[in-house]
């Protein structure tokens, strides 16, 4: 394999690091921190010495990817721009972004489905492109769509995908039972994939991620196209089985975001552009809350003639974002919030002005 250097002369790294935000410079400053060597040129392995005792299981440096332009007239696509940051033992990493971000494809770089334009990325110390194979047998996988094959149980799919990550084979039938147990799937050990439902599929995925016990684990949109009851089921199984592992889940849903992940990096045009927890993102970057009052319906429009100046009373700066029936939502920029105030208030003149909930 021809290896990208870490500092391709294309790439102007002040000017990427300039654009950055503090949180993020800082993130990308302790990523690159962790190599302590370079790679020579009598050994392509000097880096992961330094780096297999790493606390880090999970590391990206200046990864870049760019696809060439469709046209001779277009500029080539940046689809992932110098992205550096580390994930460590026991923590769920949010990589937050819309359709196009970027999420994607800085997954397929670390699984090695596509190759870098530059850069290097190392799981447990192994690089991706020097030392895949020892790298991929740390590394579990789910992926947009369901890698399963519809005629195959599931038992058979853990058994397979056991078989394929080397499990000793005096070993695949305990690891298929613990894995089935504690993913809760022995109702269906012997249903065919092609009749799970799309919330069994999904934790089908996550169990054969699982297998073989990687220390590192990609979660690519786990809970696209799953119903209510379904997401949150599958969002308990991830809790449970992802404590001791380095994960990156990537989604497109803040609540998801905030139910899972201790940390979440938000990605736009394959760079991260805000990073931290989500009380920290809230303070930092919030413009407000919004209020969502429901009214009983009597009579609407008088009572939303009523409620919106007591709501202005107590927050003058509000504006009615949305008026859907008998269901108004007003903006309440933060500093004139004052949570006491609201439920205090909205509860003492609940009856006065028509209230039958608010959130």
């Amino acid at each position: 394999v021809v290896i990208p250097e870490l500092h391709p002369q294309d790439v102007d790294e002040k000017a990427i690091v300039n654009t950055l935000e503090e949180d993020v410079r800082e993130e990308r400053r302790r990523a690159l921190t962790m190599v302590r060597g370079s790679r020579s040129k009598n050994s392509k392995n000097d880096i992961e010495a330094n780096l297999v005792n790493n606390s880090d299981p999970l590391m990206m440096q200046r990864l870049r990817k760019v696809f060439p332009a469709k046209d001779k007239d277009e500029a080539p696509v940046v689809a992932v721009e110098s992205l550096s940051f580390a994930v460590g033992k026991g923590e769920i990493f949010g990589l937050l972004g819309a359709n196009g971000a970027g999420k994607t494809t800085a997954l397929s770089l670390l699984t090695r489905l596509m190759l870098p334009s530059s850069g290097d990325a190392f799981v447990t110390g192994h690089s991706i492109l020097t030392s895949f194979p020892k790298a991929s047998t740390h590394l579990g996988v789910v992926t947009q769509n369901n890698s399963l094959w519809d005629r195959l149980t599931v038992q058979s799919h853990l058994y397979l995908f056991a078989r394929l990550r080397g499990v000793p084979e005096d070993l695949v039938k305990g690891i298929v039972e613990n894995t089935i147990e504690q993913l809760e799937l022995a109702p269906h050990r012997d249903k065919l994939a092609m009749n799970l439902s799309g919330g069994m599929k999904r934790k089908l995925c996550v169990a054969i991620a699982l297998i073989g016990d990687p220390e590192v684990v990609l979660l690519d949109e786990p809970s696209a196209g799953l119903d209510p009851v379904s997401r949150r089921n599958l969002w308990t199984v991830i809790l449970r089985t992802m404590s001791n592992r380095s994960v990156i889940l990537t989604t497109h849903s803040m609540e998801e975001a905030e139910a899972l992940c201790r940390r979440i990096g938000v990605m736009v045009q394959g760079q991260l552009r805000a990073l931290g927890s989500k009380l920290h993102l809230k303070n930092k970057f919030g413009s407000g809350f919004e209020l969502t009052v429901k009214l009983e319906g009597k009579n609407f429009e008088e009572e939303l003639n009523r409620l919106t100046p007591f709501i202005e009373s107590l927050f003058p700066s509000s504006t009615i974002l949305a008026e859907n029936g008998g269901l108004i939502t007003y903006q309440i920029p933060k500093e004139e919030m004052k949570m006491s105030l609201i439920f205090q208030k909205l509860y003492e003149e609940k009856k006065k002005y028509s209230i039958e909930e608010f959130t």
